[in-house]
Parts: structure tokens; sequence; C-alpha cells
């Protein structure tokens, strides 16, 4: 069974000593990292240099722990449309 574990905005959390030792723990016990965003906004409402910014540092941050330039990503409340989904440069899911 495959697990994913979706960080997202606890990358910026004060406690980050705990956020780093959880997803080193998650990548070690073979889970999959996924994308939540850098500050978890709606992204229906963000322009595209913004929406890809926020996709992008938090791909850099797990890419950290994973070594994997890009991670699918769970838009935060799972807000889609037709706009995000063509401006995210990464492969989406729905909760």
């Amino acid at each position: 069974m495959k697990i994913s574990y979706y960080p997202g905005c606890t990358l910026k959390n004060k406690a980050k000593d705990l956020d780093e030792y959880a997803r080193a723990s998650a990548v070690a016990l073979g889970f999959e990292l996924g994308n939540h965003t850098h500050s978890h906004y709606d992204l229906t409402t963000l322009s595209e240099p913004i929406l890809c910014d926020e996709i992008d540092r938090t791909d850099r941050a797990l890419c950290a722990f994973d070594g994997k330039e890009r991670h699918l990503l769970r838009a935060p409340f799972g807000k889609n449309n037709d706009f995000v989904t063509a401006a995210a440069p990464v492969p989406m899911i729905d909760w």
C-alpha cells in the first residue's frame, strides 16, 4: 500500500525541526511526499506567477527530502478550476 503525505503549510511552521523530522520519517517509511503549497492560499484567487511560486517553493523544499524535482499537487481547500489546472506545472489530485 502506498501512502502520500502532504505537509503543505507546515513548511513555514515555527516548529521547523519537528516538521523536518516528520518529512524525513515519511520518506524513510516509503511515503510519497505531495505538494500542498507553501502558504495554503486558495489557488483559484492567485495570479499565475504567484500560483507557480507557491508550488515551486514547496517542491524545492520537498526535494531536499526525497530528491524529486516535482510532486503531485493537492490544492488547498480542494479549490481547483480550469485556470489552476492549466497553470500548475505539476500533476494534480483531488481529495
